[in-house]
């Protein structure tokens, strides 16, 4: 998956060994503070599922990624009703069966490389594998946390919709949700 943007070599890609992620990690840690989920917790995320973290690389150089997993359903209902922390969320409330449930965990690229489109390269490079992966004719539901204004704009220009506001989560952040239902329409 290789771009030119404006003159710029950039990838969006799955991280091919520890170091990448551990760079990754420092970026996520660097955006999202106390709210980060610990690095030994999104280590084992990562190692379960490594092809749910993308990276963001230009001219080779890795500048921010997204990562996105699937969810059981009991574990997607306790985090839409605010029930469930989202650095709380372990490697065994995934699961690889369900395919049409999802939590998008992060979002995050290097301060001099935002606003420059990369977020939505991310985000549409997650959605194709989401819809990939999942079940057709089944309703694809993705929730997400927004740890900033940015981040509830970007949410909302990807349709996302508000479902809770931050006081009802035990994470303090608005939550969002994304509900795909018919694929096939145009």
């Amino acid at each position: 998956m290789t771009y030119n943007h404006q003159y710029n070599n950039v990838e969006v890609r799955h991280l091919k060994d520890v170091s990448e992620f551990e760079k990754l990690d420092a970026i996520y840690q660097k955006c999202f503070g106390e709210h980060s989920v610990p690095s030994q917790r999104q280590k084992e995320w990562w190692l379960s599922a490594s092809n749910n973290i993308l990276g963001l690389f230009v001219n080779d150089y890795l500048v921010g990624g997204a990562s996105f997993w699937h969810i059981n359903s009991s574990i997607f209902e306790k985090l839409k009703t605010g029930k469930l922390r989202e650095r709380d969320l372990t490697v065994h409330d995934f699961d690889f069966t369900c395919k049409n449930l999802y939590y998008f965990s992060d979002l995050a690229i290097e301060e001099e490389h935002r606003k420059k489109q990369y977020s939505n390269l991310l985000l549409s490079k997650m959605f194709d594998q989401i819809l990939m992966s999942a079940i057709n004719g089944k309703e694809i539901q993705i929730l997400a946390f927004a740890f900033s204004e940015s981040g509830s704009k970007i949410l909302n220009r990807m349709d996302f919709v508000k479902i809770l506001n931050a006081a009802e989560t035990l994470d303090e952040q608005d939550l969002y949700l994304l509900q795909i239902r018919d694929r096939n329409k145009n």
